[in-house]
């Protein structure tokens, strides 16, 4: 296509949607009872008209909820940039009478209202206190949301909850892997130590390996990921995830370690595979030195009994030790 004809098309498909948009709104100007389906694509109204009347949808508690929804969604930029109406949206967010589906809503408009820090700020302090309640009075998706954004926000409460619900089991409203994730927000010290116990004694495996993603920032756990990594018996994600965290925590031993595993016919070949791949993705960046032992017998992978994935690794491994050399007599 000519650059030109794609000019003329680019700039129809965006008269197109413009025309669209604004016979959109139009229907809301004109509507004396605003439709799901009026709303759709919408995004935003620009009507001062229009968006009292979007307000005045979102408050009536007769109507659709997805409808009302939506209608709150259409007017966040406003929201954005009012306070009354920042207020309000978390009066809505904070009642337990308003559906669940309202009130996830009035929480992504209030999200993406708190990007503009100084605007929020007044009604930072209300908003976190909402959602501290949420996480204690409420549960579900709503629950989980609220904790999120409070774990995003560097929320002490919060982090004094999730705590709890890993060291004590029996009052825990949330499940470890997530509450793992969520203080992997903002770490402090007493966390990797909590993380190395969870390994050792894990509740499920989705927590250990949330709990080896996290500690592969942590130095003083290398030898523990090293350990869990060359445990044949534990499980394949397990030692998969502590692949990738030993190799983040130390490059250099974990190029030795690999090869080992590469060349172990008794390993596992998927494992065998994750290993050769990381290998390969460093000789293509041009960080690993050449080794002929090594490559003659990856090579030979591909006609041994190794997997079809394992194959295909190893392929890719010698083509990119191929390219780095090549570049190496380039220099």
């Amino acid at each position: 296509m000519a650059k030109s004809e794609y000019k003329k098309n680019y700039e129809e498909e965006l008269n197109k949607a413009s025309q669209e948009r604004e016979q959109k709104e139009q229907r809301v100007k004109d509507a004396d009872v605003i439709s799901q389906q009026d709303l759709e694509g919408l995004s935003y109204v620009e009507d001062d008209a229009s968006i009292q009347k979007l307000i005045a949808l979102v408050n009536d508690t007769n109507a659709d909820t997805s409808t009302r929804a939506s209608a709150l969604q259409n007017i966040s930029s406003y929201i954005a940039d009012s306070e009354d109406l920042r207020i309000w949206t978390i009066r809505i967010l904070g009642d337990q009478s308003s559906p669940t589906e309202l009130r996830l809503a009035a929480l992504s408009v209030l999200k993406q209202a708190s990007f503009s820090v100084s605007k929020f700020n007044p009604q930072r302090a209300a908003f976190l206190e909402t959602l501290r309640q949420i996480f204690l009075e409420e549960s579900g998706e709503l629950k989980m949301q609220a904790a999120e954004t409070l774990a995003t926000n560097q929320d002490g409460f919060i982090r004094e909850k999730l705590m709890e619900s890993l060291t004590n089991e029996s009052t825990s409203s949330i499940a470890p892997e997530k509450a793992i994730q969520l203080l992997s927000y903002d770490v402090h010290g007493d966390f990797y130590p909590l993380l190395r116990a969870i390994v050792k004694t894990p509740p499920n495996a989705e927590s250990k390996i949330e709990a080896i993603r996290v500690l592969a920032a942590d130095a003083e756990s290398k030898s523990l990921i090293l350990e869990t990594l060359q445990n044949t018996g534990e499980d394949k994600e397990v030692r998969n995830e502590s692949i990738k965290a030993f190799q983040s925590m130390a490059p250099d031993e974990f190029n030795g370690l690999a090869k080992e595993m590469v060349l172990n016919e008794s390993e596992d070949d998927e494992l065998r595979s994750v290993c050769l791949a990381a290998l390969s993705q460093q000789a293509k960046a041009g960080m690993v030195a050449t080794d002929e032992k090594f490559e003659k017998k990856v090579a030979a992978l591909q006609t041994g009994n190794a997997s079809n994935e394992l194959k295909k690794s190893s392929n890719e491994y010698l083509e990119n030790i191929t390219i780095m050399q090549e570049k190496l007599k380039g220099q």
